[in-house]
């Protein structure tokens, strides 16, 4: 049944499932209390797929368009962003790629304004003036020692889109080995290839992310401080990242698998802006059929979700990233200026000796 055939009951009953548990909330109930009941209608609309897509007119992108440069003019500290722009005026005052960060933000201009800028900064913090200048990225930008963290997997982007078209994005924090700089790195990185993937981009940014996350720690202890400080660190930049990289952030559900993993996510909520905060819907392991009863009814059924958050769906990452690798290697070796980026190919394959094995991709 689509949206469309939807009864008003059947609405207001998927609404309700689509809501956070009130005992998983209390931490946030007066804030949320506090908005108008019109933005929390829309608010949960949007996380359970009811709201309706924005109608791109030509009006509104050449009106938004224009009054956007106006707001980015009128920011003063913007060093990074005009760096950019003099070294690749044609791509980032391209109407495609300034509509991006005006879809991010719901076509709020002055948000999407700030959103460019600020993206620019992140940039050039995360990877450096080199090669921060530049409008696509791939896991070749990555530095050397960011590699064990995209080996591990640590985000990945799901092969099912949900009900509604929205992209799927998984996060499983259970690996606080790796450096959190360079787990922050490739997590942007991934983000941005979907953001401007040049077959999916329009679509993805049109439509938006729904993030899943959870932890595999499943004891009911408490983990040890410098792992909840490096996870700390890692979902305090992913957040921060949401605020820069040009991607519709819908909704955020984290699987928690225990007390003192609740305890600690609703910590990290207050840590994060309230446009991201009241986004995230919190479930426990406990009871997993409570759970996919609420993702489904949020268009997200069990086939689409990992079985480490209860569901169904057996991803083979290691697969993708090999099929990624492969099709850069063959647009490293076309292009004029591949040279530059065969040392980090070549170590990547080192990295990944199974995908010379013939039968690798039949497992």
């Amino acid at each position: 049944m689509n949206q469309s055939e939807q009864t008003p009951s059947q609405l207001a009953q998927l609404q309700s499932l689509c809501e956070p548990a009130p005992f998983q909330w209390d931490c946030l109930q007066n804030e949320l209390a506090a908005i108008t009941p019109e933005a929390r209608q829309k608010l949960h609309h949007e996380i359970s797929g009811l709201q309706p897509d924005i109608q791109e007119t030509h009006a509104l992108i050449s009106s938004s368009l224009e009054a956007l440069e106006i707001a980015i003019d009128s920011i003063e500290e913007k060093e990074a962003y005009e760096t950019a722009l003099f070294v690749d005026p044609v791509n980032i005052q391209d109407d495609s790629y300034r509509l991006a960060f005006l879809r991010a933000d719901r076509f709020d201009v002055d948000a999407a304004a700030q959103r460019i800028v600020k993206y620019w900064d992140r940039k050039v913090e995360l990877f450096g003036a080199d090669i921060a200048f530049k409008v696509d990225s791939d896991i070749l930008d990555l530095k050397v020692e960011d590699y064990q963290a995209l080996i591990k997997g640590g985000i990945q982007i799901l092969p099912n889109r949900d009900e509604f078209g929205r992209l799927l994005v998984f996060m499983c924090l259970n690996d606080f080995e790796n450096n959190v700089d360079s787990m922050v790195r490739y997590h942007w990185v991934l983000l941005n290839m979907a953001v401007f993937d040049a077959v999916d981009g329009d679509h993805n940014q049109r439509k938006g992310m729904v993030l899943l996350t959870t932890s595999d720690h499943q004891n009911s202890g408490i983990l040890p401080f410098e792992s909840m400080t490096n996870m700390l660190k890692i979902i305090r930049n992913f957040a921060n990242d949401v605020d820069c990289i040009p991607f519709k952030h819908v909704a955020t559900h984290v699987v928690v698998p225990n007390f003192w993993m609740l305890k600690f996510t609703e910590h990290v909520l207050f840590s994060m802006g309230a446009s991201i905060r009241q986004r995230v819907v919190l479930h426990t392991s406990g009871n997993t059929s409570a759970t996919l009863t609420r993702l489904h009814n949020c268009g997200i059924s069990a086939g689409r979700i990992p079985t480490v958050m209860g569901g169904r769906l057996d991803f083979n990452y290691k697969h993708w990233l090999g099929e990624h690798l492969y099709a850069l290697t063959n647009t490293v070796f076309m292009e004029e200026d591949g040279a530059s980026n065969t040392p980090n190919l070549m170590y990547l394959w080192e990295l990944l000796p199974e995908l010379e094995d013939p039968d690798f991709f039949s497992d």
